[in-house]
């Protein structure tokens, strides 16, 4: 999943009911069905990047022409999401298509704001990447140490904590007012060190998640203290 994004993209390996293939084959990833041995797991650059614009159309009810500006309205750099996930990974590319489909609550508290969905994902797959040290040659070392590798058992995990990711982004930002192109440095640290605590003796998705939601309830409360304050001073903030 740490293979860099092309437009040609297509990683294929043929399905043999291993134990990590039978969870991996429950995800939503494939371009096809996957139900017996012999059968090829597949995905795409192509086919993710057809689910990830009709996502967005459907979660934002896009019309009257706005559905050809989806790429802008996720906030890429450019007029191809392939520039700004050659940065990234697959990983991440799954993750930002994964979460449009099935939350499609988080693009809508984004498109209420000037944060960009599409970059903010893209650096919360990093910030998760870094947290868990996926970028280790030993990762083994990290899963016999660190209680919160359980909460992998649930193949849907990841996102899970990329969805953390990314509301804490949103939620810090608001709450700061932010300058995007010079502080998404810090809100990513900030980030990280939300989801490290949220996984900090944690064992299961449950617990997990309900760290999050309390976590998520303080930043809304700071963001709106903030607020408070600054329409004391006269000012004005984003709506989040």
């Amino acid at each position: 999943m740490v293979t860099p994004c092309d437009d040609s993209l297509v990683l294929s390996r043929n399905y043999n009911g291993t134990p990590s293939q039978v969870a991996a084959v429950k995800l939503p990833l494939w371009n096809d069905p996957v139900h017996e041995k012999g059968d090829k797991m597949v995905i795409s650059y192509s086919k993710l990047v057809e689910r990830m614009e009709s996502a967005v159309v459907f979660a934002l009810d896009l019309r009257d022409g706005e559905e050809k500006k989806w790429v802008e309205i996720l906030g890429f750099q450019t007029s191809t999401p392939l520039s700004d996930f050659r940065s990234g990974n697959v990983l991440s590319l799954i993750l930002t298509v994964l979460l449009l489909e099935l939350h499609p609550s988080v693009i809508k508290e984004f498109a209420k704001t000037s944060l960009p969905y599409a970059l903010c994902s893209i650096h919360a797959t990093v910030a998760i990447g870094e947290v868990l040290g996926l970028k280790l040659e030993k990762v083994e070392v990290l899963v016999s140490q660190k209680s919160y590798w359980k909460l992998f058992s649930n193949p849907m995990a990841i996102l899970h904590l990329h969805k953390a990711a990314m509301m804490f982004a949103l939620r810090i930002y608001s709450s700061e007012k932010r300058s995007l192109l010079f502080d998404f440095e810090p809100i990513l640290a900030k980030v990280k060190l939300a989801i490290m605590d949220c996984l900090e003796g944690c064992d299961s998705v449950e617990t997990f998640e309900e760290r999050v939601h309390l976590h998520e309830a303080d930043l809304i409360k700071a963001t709106a203290l903030n607020m408070l304050k600054e329409s004391e001073r006269g000012g004005g903030d984003e709506v989040v």
